[in-house]
Order: C-alpha cells, then structure tokens, then sequence
C-alpha cells in the first residue's frame, strides 16, 4: 500500500486513532486527526500528535473545508456511521477503510483472528501464550488493548498476529484476511449501533469474507446463530462443540476429540486442567482447535493452560468477607454474558447489574435470574429499565452509584451467597471504560472489608 505523499484523514483519537496517524506518517502519508469530542484522553493524544509528529489536529468538531483533497478516511472502532466526516467521505466517494484495514496492509505474516460477542479477550490472549511458549514469534493485539496499527512495524514475515477484532472494526475491512478465523458465539449486543441483530451479526461475519480454500474457519457449533448460519466461505470449516459429538472438536469423558470423515482422534486430555464455568470450557475449546490446525504440540498446551491467568474483571474472585464471596465480571457488557456469569456461579447470588443501555431487553434472563438470584442491585442508565422488566420474579433494589450497590448488597447478603458484579450493559454513563468500573467495585469490596 503506498501512502506516499496522500493526504489521510484518520477520524477518532482514541488509541487506535493515535497509533493510526503515527503508522500513515511513518509509512509517507499527510495526515490530519479529528474527533468531535474533546475528553481530556483526546486532549491528551492531540498534543501528542502535534507536538512530537507536527501532524494537523481538529477536536471538539469537523470543519468540512479541511477535508478537501483527501484520498483516503481511516476510521477508529468507536465511530459510529453517521459521523460528519464519514458521511463527506461517501458522498465524494472517497476511500474509507478501518483501523484494522490499515494495520492489516502494513504489516507482514500471518494472522489469526478472534472474534465473538463474549469470550473473545480470554480466548485471544490464551491462544498468544500458548504460540509463544511454541517458540512462534508471536504479537497479541487489536480490540484486547493495544492497536494493529501499533504493532504492526514490529511485524515480519516469520510473525503470526493474534487479533481480537470487534464488530466495529469489522466494519469497514476491505481486504483483511486471517489464516485462521474463529467465531465463538453471536448474540445480542450493541443494538444501541445496529439496525437489529442481523445488521450486528452481519459485521461479525466479515471475518471471513476474504479467506481462501488454504484458510481455515473455526466456529463454536453450539451456538444458536452459528450452527444454523449458511456459510459460503472456501475456507475449510472446523467446528467445536462441549455437549456433543460434531465433525471436528468435540469433548467425551473429559477428553477433546477430533473427528473428520473417517479420521477420529483423542487430542486432549482435559482431566489435567482445572477449568471452571461452562463458558470457559468453550473458551478453553476454541483455543485448542487453533492450536490444534496450527499443529501445536499438546505439552505445549498443557502447559500454557496451567500458566494461563485470567484476565481483570473477568469473573474475578475479588475476596470473601464473612462467608460473602465478591465477584468482578465488569466486562460482562451484555446480557448473554452476564448470564454466564450468574450460571458459573455456584449457590445463590446478589446481582449489581446496569448501565448504558444496549437497546438489549433483559427478559432473556429472567429464568436464569429466578434459579439463583435473590435480589438485584441496579445501577446506571438502565436501572428503570431493569426494575420494569425483572422485578416481579426477584427484588431489584435501585442505586445512585456502585459503591452505593455494593455496601447495601453486602448488608443483606447471607454467609456463603456471592455478590457478582455482571453489569449487562456498557459503561460510559458512570465509568471511562469496563475496567474503571471494575476498579470502582474492588475499591467499595476493601473499603468494607477493612471496615
């Protein structure tokens, strides 16, 4: 791809957006950064940009005069279709790719990409521990933290990317291509952006748009949408399943088996791993079936998953006061997740839920909640919408903020219930992010315990 002497608008300053313009100037391009926001973490990357690179900055707004003579528009995962910049774009016919796009054009090896409405960090950076204990030089990036466009001058043809892609930065992808693409589970999520559920999962699907008869797609057959989803693809489909036999990745007796036409196989002892909740046995399959069509010795795996710590905020057993278990699951952002948090837990529950509504509905839950939650602490924007919908099958209890949430939780909570935090919704009406939120919980949890 050459950029030379092209003038670029990257629009979003964001992490992805600061490594985007930092990867154009490098490679020739003339770039030009806007936001129509101006929060101090944008401030932050808009000085950086001007002063250390000299690249022109506009935030707080778009001037349409400064967009005259660009050749192509680079997009950052949280900018949404209508923005201004985007719509001057396809009005002119002007190029418009994502994030990941650009990173994908410069950068060498090979990829494997991850994706999935739940799962999919916890997946991406097993599979990356498990290839560089293999000895693969290996670079674990996009929507887990650090950008393609970031990583990508660290890239040869002997690297193999592990890529966390999300349905944003799956939008906009022209010629993306991962060797190996997996799909974990498609469900509601951030109907808040999409048309209705086909327009998000229609995203997700992009993954393997570009693959070619030497790929490989992995997906998780139990999943409702993705067992019954007609794939196209010449890529070659494997399937992972937890309760039953299919053709590829499949568990009896607690061992992984692999099965294709008259080849059938055991892979995988799982007896030597200590995996708890359904959900991260699915995860724990998924990330076998990549190591596996990479030709990955099993100690190798073993081991990885041994070594493997989870994620923050991810079901994590913050600490036990009084016989009352917390536990931080803060990414669990919709309702599917949420609803694997509750089922992973054993015994009886208090549950501090919302946030930014989705323009999911949460009478998916109700059965799950009536099995093990005894009340609901709700929070945030939704927390109207959580009481209108739950309450009458559990006591939902409204609170102005999480601290709030978790000292009136704990006041009624019973020796050996849990009090998890698996908001269902998004962040940004309380919090900067997830993991903020996360913060905020484990920081009201000590606050009680030294009290």
């Amino acid at each position: 791809m050459d950029l030379r002497n092209k003038k670029v608008i990257v629009v979003g300053l964001g992490e992805s957006g600061f490594d985007a313009c930092v990867l154009l100037q490098k490679n020739g391009a003339i770039v030009y950064a806007t936001d129509d926001f101006a929060s101090e973490k944008v401030k932050r990357f808009s000085e950086a940009l001007k002063k250390k690179f000299l690249i022109d900055v506009e935030i707080g707004s778009h001037d349409a005069k400064n967009f005259i003579g660009t050749d192509l528009v680079v997009v950052s995962p949280g900018i949404p279709p209508d923005n201004a910049v985007i719509k001057w774009a396809e009005e002119n016919k002007v190029k418009i790719i994502s994030e990941l796009e650009l990173g994908f054009l410069l950068s060498k090896g090979r990829f494997i990409a991850i994706t999935g409405t739940n799962g999919k960090s916890t997946v991406t950076s097993l599979v990356g521990l498990i290839l560089k204990k293999s000895g693969i030089k290996t670079i674990v990036c996009g929507n887990i933290g650090n950008s393609l466009s970031g990583e990508a001058d660290k890239t040869s043809d002997e690297t193999i990317c592990v890529v966390e892609v999300s349905s944003y930065q799956l939008e906009r992808i022209q010629d993306f291509r991962p060797q190996i693409a997996c799909i974990l589970n498609v469900t509601e999520d951030h109907l808040d952006r999409y048309t209705g559920f086909i327009d998000y999962a229609a995203a997700k699907m992009n993954i393997n748009k570009n693959q070619t008869r030497d790929d490989i797609l992995i997906i998780n057959d139990e999943d409702i949408f993705l067992n019954t989803y007609k794939f196209t693809t010449p890529a070659t489909i494997l399937r992972y399943a937890v309760e039953y036999e299919t053709d590829g990745f499949f568990i009896k007796n607690k061992e992984v088996w692999f099965k294709k036409k008259d080849l059938k196989k055991k892979i995988f002892d799982l007896n030597t791993t200590n995996i708890a909740g359904r959900h991260n046995v699915e995860n724990l399959m998924a990330a076998i079936s990549i190591a596996e069509s990479l030709g990955i010795e099993n100690g190798v795996v073993e081991e990885s998953i041994k070594e493997y710590k989870p994620l923050p905020h991810r079901m994590q057993i913050v600490g036990k006061i009084k016989g009352v278990t917390f536990i931080d699951d803060s990414k669990a952002t919709n309702v599917d997740a949420a609803k694997r948090a509750i089922e992973a837990v054993d015994g009886e529950l208090i549950l501090i839920a919302g946030g930014q509504s989705k323009n999911c509905s949460f009478l998916k839950l109700k059965k799950t909640i009536e099995k093990k939650v005894k009340t609901i602490m709700a929070i945030g924007e939704s927390k109207d919408q959580i009481r209108t919908e739950i309450e009458g099958k559990v006591k939902v209890l409204v609170c102005d903020k999480l601290e709030e949430a978790v000292e009136k939780a704990y006041a009624i909570a019973k020796k050996n219930q849990t009090i998890l935090l698996a908001p269902m919704c998004s962040s940004f009406d309380m919090f900067r992010d997830y993991a903020h939120r996360g913060e905020v919980f484990q920081r009201a949890v000590k606050k009680l315990g030294k009290g």
